[in-house]
């Protein structure tokens, strides 16, 4: 190609390369004016998405806020409990000496399981053994036979149901009088006398009767002197079922009464118990024992002697709370701990709720919708020998509660222990002199 030539074609070429790049521009262009538009439509979605995010997160938050409202107003117009006082404890004792780890009563044969059901106290007069059970039964029990002698409800019940408790009925403490019949404790409706052999029953001491300008709301346990005056305890304010609730409230409402049948007369002897439980007299019944559950101690009652009428403490800080005291065969005391505290442990709740008032007085709030059990065998279970001093000399466990739980009471029957328990469906057995 000639010089002219290549002069006269490069305008037109160099017009097709601008009208090339122009065209490119033009598309770069529109390319990066979507590319705009896709980073703006971007931007909305995720305004959107955190717009929706911040609207659940409000409602979520009002939710939980209007939950928190109802609750409080709930159990503001819930009827006003008493606020709970504060109470103190010793620290817990270690598990040492005479209180060692042990697992004896892993040991304990169970007896009829499933066909009693929480045998709370036990009683044996020449091979036959008598118990009261939660569906309100008095069960006379020989030569593995069971049979029903009375019932002191007003109506057959299952044990289980928490509301029909006070017509069913509920037989606690129980014990032979002089007369040989079997007086039995029913909480809600009072002091009964019981013939064995012909199921008659006969009341003695009604509940609600006042005494000292306050009604027996709860009668718990009791023991006969030779002269047929009866030691009663009157645990609390509340009612059986309800027994958590003087925990809860932590005032001191127990007594210790004596009861005389002959002049239809009662006389309290003690006042200002933590949860009066079992009496167990001394064996010249010149002093009567009597558990305080909730303070995890035994107060000496001097009957007789230069102390007569004078209250002192027997056995203090005790690994658990005591349930029921009975005499044991060497001539010491078997107490019944259904709940155990002691150093190490992953918690006791009545050290924990001790000095917690206000969470205290809320559970208080909530028992009368929850069927609160503060007091489940989630620890264990313990029984401990006292000797006349109020030493513990031995102490059979189990501290998980992986065999027995909730043992309310020990029979010893010639060194052989029978455990009752005011919950489980059975009795128990150990003979421990093989221990």
């Amino acid at each position: 190609m000639s010089n002219e030539e290549y002069i006269r074609q490069r305008p037109q070429q160099q017009r097709l390369l601008d009208e090339d790049n122009g065209d490119n521009q033009w598309l770069r262009q529109q390319q990066q004016h979507q590319q705009q538009l896709g980073r703006k439509r971007e931007d909305g979605n995720d305004d959107k998405k955190s717009t929706e995010v911040s609207l659940r997160k409000i409602i979520i938050a009002a939710s939980v806020i209007l939950v928190i409202l109802l609750v409080i107003v709930y159990i503001l117009l819930i009827p006003e409990n008493s606020y709970p006082v504060v109470y103190s404890l010793p620290d817990p004792p270690p598990l040492e000496g005479s209180l060692s780890a042990n697992s004896f009563l892993s040991s304990a044969k169970k007896l009829f399981e499933g066909k009693i059901e929480g045998p709370e106290t036990i009683v044996h007069q020449k091979g036959h053994f008598y118990t009261g059970t939660a569906d309100g039964r008095i069960l006379h029990i020989h030569n593995g036979v069971i049979q029903t002698v009375a019932r002191l409800g007003k109506e057959r019940c299952d044990g289980s149901i928490y509301l029909a408790e006070p017509s069913c009925g509920r037989p606690l403490g129980m014990k032979f009088d002089p007369d040989g019949y079997l007086v039995v404790i029913e909480p809600y409706s009072g002091l009964y006398r019981v013939n064995v052999a012909t199921g008659d029953v006969h009341l003695l001491l009604p509940s609600g009767v006042m005494i000292d300008g306050r009604p027996l709301n709860f009668l718990n346990s009791l023991d006969i002197a030779s002269d047929g005056n009866i030691y009663i305890t009157d645990s609390s304010t509340y009612q059986c079922r309800d027994f958590v609730m003087d925990l809860l409230d932590g005032r001191p409402t127990g007594r210790l009464l004596r009861y005389d049948p002959v002049r239809n007369s009662t006389e309290i002897l003690l006042d200002g118990l933590r949860f009066a439980n079992g009496v167990q007299l001394s064996r010249y019944e010149d002093f009567i024992l009597v558990c305080e559950t909730f303070a995890a101690r035994i107060m000496k009652y001097n009957i007789k002697g230069i102390n007569a009428g004078r209250a002192e403490v027997f056995a203090e800080n005790l690994p658990g709370m005591p349930d029921n005291i009975k005499s044991s065969s060497s001539g010491g005391y078997w107490v019944a701990m259904p709940n155990v505290r002691f150093q190490g442990m992953r918690i006791s709740v009545l050290d924990f709720l001790a000095s917690r008032t206000f969470t205290r007085f809320l559970l208080s709030k909530l028992y009368n919708v929850v069927s609160l059990d503060l007091l489940s065998p989630s620890h264990g279970t313990m029984v401990v020998e006292l000797n006349g001093k109020g030493d513990i000399v031995r102490a059979l466990m189990d501290l998980e509660g992986g065999h027995l739980q909730c043992i309310s009471e020990v029979e010893d029957v010639v060194g052989v222990l029978y455990f009752g328990s005011f919950r489980s469906p059975y009795m128990a057995r150990l003979d421990s002199s093989r221990l």
